[in-house]
């Protein structure tokens, strides 16, 4: 399974990526900012994307 890390700012922008990039069955993750996305990095395994 492909997991895919979103790190982005703005929700809306940031729901219309996990729409896109979710419909294949992908894994989405999502941070807001770069601390947050460092914070799952060492929590999950390394995404796909």
């Amino acid at each position: 399974m492909e997991i895919v890390l979103i790190v982005e700012d703005e929700v809306a922008t940031r729901e219309a990526l996990i729409e896109l990039l979710g419909k294949d069955g992908r894994e989405i993750i999502t941070a807001r900012d770069g601390q947050e996305a460092m914070e799952w990095l060492a929590k999950v395994p390394r995404p796909s994307v």
